[in-house]
């Protein structure tokens, strides 16, 4: 990163870009399925699986649940799906988007106003139902309307299949509990049926010919035989009816899903159920199905997981096969692992933690609990009901990460922290508890990986061996909670902060107060960057202040957030702290300079913020979005020239999605140049510092800087 004087400027604020000038969006993580129904569909000996995630699909590979393409974004939310061959269909409101992979290739526009919830593959033809209550089929080819069908208020449409053998017709399901069998070709009425007891939720073909399932709102399967107008058999579920699938081998089992969560099997020769898969999801199961032949069964849950199930065991009950999941509540604090930049570590609402791959999404997974699965049947009880209380803070390092335990975090009102393994990416062996029982509120583990401390709500802090989970030593000072924990990189000091408005600097050998330092206000969190000995701490007052811990002083004061800082995090190189607030902004503050020099608003508050150690990216978590945001450095590959701005200069930016970069119009994707304003660099501090980085020799460079007030 380059900068240079000049005198040329932008004329007004309103021909600036509207965008970050240091990050650019890039991706998403973490993002599998949501509640749109999935989409399966064979290629040869090959399965694909389609998949919705909000304005965005992604295509697996079912024998290997590898993540192949990403279709781009789309202006609405994608509201159903299809596919056939090469061909993905997204219906998104009123519009058909045709795919070939994860090219658009075609779209079909309609000037009314409706959305489509469902789509059928009908030869060369596209099948949609709408909620103005029509049915609309296209050809997928031309584009062109080939037929419309509008239905009365007393047949309100929920749900379409196409029988098999039955030529040119489909077999229409209502909200008021009654079928009909139409011919498509000639849009006429075939025939309706009986009405049933509720309202139809699920229809789906059987192996046999002329028979169907249909699913109720009030948990009634029935299998039914269309040709005869005659119920076959009636079965019974706990809730609604969401989904339901065949086993089309030598098997006669019938899965049907609900809209908790679980997948109740039942046996057609017995006529009886023989197993509910309690918790097979967490929430809303839109999808099953089973694969043609084959004794697996897909689910798709709103969970954001999509999994397979065999059915390979002696008593015929199904084990958790594969699965690709994300976190189903929004995550709240991230942080890189390693030194490579391509691991993420996470902690979220749905109280699990979860490594998250930057480079290869097969490698994300959520570290292991125990056999909770085992646990949840015999007690009968869902998977996330046995995990441990939410995950408030969480600390980790990599240097011992082969040799015992290198990760720690602290539970909501809990009075132990728990150890992780990394290698193992399963629960550790120790509960490290205070010696009082109060409740931890912070954790930290020393740069040589060997120390854990733990901070908790009465003020003490205790030091624990990682490897054996022998208590070491105790730190006594402060009067209320702790909030922050960090150490130096030769175990020399620890630095902690409290809401009684202290930081205080610990001998690590002795346990003794070497530094007490008052603030103006109770203090919110710290981050400390140990290459070049500053603390940024961000108080109540929304004021982030850098104390060089060496000497002692404040040395800046950044003012401008106008609530509550929810996160920090120092560049790699020492020059930058980024903050995230809940005044929903992101802000970039210029150690050298002591100037924000940039800042961007986006729609959904951050709760979390932190860099790649390469410096290429930085990660956000939001409080109402799943998954992890990475944006990428725009100083890494290529010249970023920047000066001070103001509140007028914040514009608001999307978040990356799913499908990854979009290329700049004005700029083909590559670096905002922006020139530096000398005049807005502090007059205190020599020109050199000004417009130089300290990437090169961050503790020196900013030595110079607390030299220099």
């Amino acid at each position: 990163m380059v900068a240079e004087q000049t005198s040329k400027r932008p004329k007004s604020i309103k021909d600036r870009p509207q965008q970050s000038r240091i990050f650019q969006p890039f991706r998403a993580l973490g993002y599998v399925t949501n509640n749109q129904p999935f989409s399966l569909h064979s290629k040869g000996q090959q399965y694909f699986l389609t998949t919705s995630i909000g304005s965005s699909f992604q295509i697996y590979n079912v024998a290997k649940m590898s993540l192949l393409f990403v279709g781009p974004q789309t202006q609405k939310p994608i509201t159903a799906l299809a596919s056939s061959g090469d061909l993905t269909f997204a219906a998104c409101g009123n519009e058909v988007i045709t795919f070939r992979r994860s090219k658009e290739i075609s779209r079909i526009n309609s000037q009314d106003h409706f959305t489509v919830f469902q789509l059928l593959v009908f030869g060369g033809h596209l099948i949609s139902l709408c909620d103005d209550n029509t049915l609309k089929m296209w050809d997928y080819t031309t584009g062109e309307l080939y037929t419309e069908l509008e239905f009365d208020p007393n047949f309100t449409l929920s749900t379409l299949i196409h029988p098999s053998t039955y030529l040119n017709k489909v077999l229409l399901g209502s909200s008021q509990g009654t079928m009909q069998i139409w011919n498509v070709r000639t849009s006429t009425l075939v025939y309706t049926f009986k009405p049933f007891s509720s309202p139809i939720t699920s229809l789906i073909q059987s192996p046999v010919v002329d028979v169907v399932a249909v699913g109720l709102l009030d948990g009634t399967v029935l299998i039914h035989n269309i040709k005869v107008d005659e119920t076959i058999m009636i079965l019974n579920q706990e809730d609604r009816v969401t989904a339901i699938s065949f086993r089309t081998d030598d098997q006669h089992i019938m899965a049907s899903a609900s809209m908790h969560g679980d997948i109740a099997l039942w046996d057609l020769d017995k006529r009886k159920l023989v197993h509910v898969m309690r918790g097979a999801h967490d929430g809303f199961i839109p999808s099953i199905q089973f694969l043609n032949g084959q004794p697996i069964l897909v689910s798709s849950g709103a969970d954001n997981s999509v999994k397979q199930w065999i059915f390979d065991s002696l008593d015929g009950l199904p084990r958790l096969l594969k699965l690709r999941s994300g976190h189903h509540a929004p995550p709240h604090r991230i942080r890189y692992y390693g030194d490579d930049g391509h691991f993420i570590l996470s902690a979220a609402r749905d109280r699990s933690v979860r490594v998250f791959s930057t480079v290869r999404d097969s490698q994300s997974t959520e570290l292991s609990q125990g056999s909770l699965s085992k646990k949840s049947k015999i007690l009968n009880l869902k998977v996330d009901e046995l995990k441990l209380p939410q995950v408030i803070y969480f600390a980790a390092s990599d240097a011992k990460q082969k040799e015992w335990d290198n990760i720690l975090t602290c539970h909501l009102n809990d009075t132990g922290a728990r150890s992780w393994s990394y290698q193992r990416k399963a629960l550790g062996n120790h509960v490290l508890a205070s010696k009082d029982r109060s409740q931890i509120k912070v954790v930290a583990i020393s740069a040589c990986g060997n120390f854990g401390l733990i901070g908790s709500s009465s003020g003490s802090i205790d030091m624990f061996n990682m490897q054996s989970g022998f208590h070491r030593k105790a730190f006594a000072g402060h009067t209320k909670a702790i909030t922050g924990l960090v150490t130096d990189n030769f175990n020399r000091i620890v630095i902690s902060s409290s809401i009684d408005a202290t930081i205080k600097i610990w001998n690590f050998q002795s346990t003794e107060v070497l530094y007490s330092i008052q603030l103006p206000s109770p203090v919110a969190l710290i981050i400390y960057q140990r290459e070049n000995n500053l603390l940024a701490v961000a108080s109540d007052d929304l004021c982030i202040r850098i104390l060089d811990v060496e000497t002692q002083r404040i040395v800046r004061e950044f003012w401008g957030h106008s609530s509550r800082v929810s996160d920090m995090t120092f560049s790699p190189d020492g020059r930058w702290v980024v903050s995230s607030s809940l005044d929903s902004t992101i802000r970039t503050w210029d150690l050298p300079s002591g100037n924000l020099v940039d800042s961007f608003k986006v729609d959904s508050v951050a709760t979390s913020v932190t860099f790649s150690p390469t410096g290429d990216f930085l990660a956000t978590a939001h409080v109402d979005n799943l998954g992890i945001f990475l944006w990428a450095n725009r100083a890494q590959f290529g010249n970023v020239f920047l000066r001070s701005i103001g509140d007028d200069e914040v514009f608001s930016i999307g978040l990356p999605t799913a499908s990854g970069m979009e290329e700049d119009e004005e700029h083909g994707g590559s670096a905002i140049y922006l020139r530096v304003d000398t005049k807005s660099c502090n007059p205190s501090l020599p020109t050199s510092i000004c417009l130089l980085t300290s990437m090169f020799s961050p503790y020196e460079e900013c030595r110079s800087i607390n030299r220099s007030r």
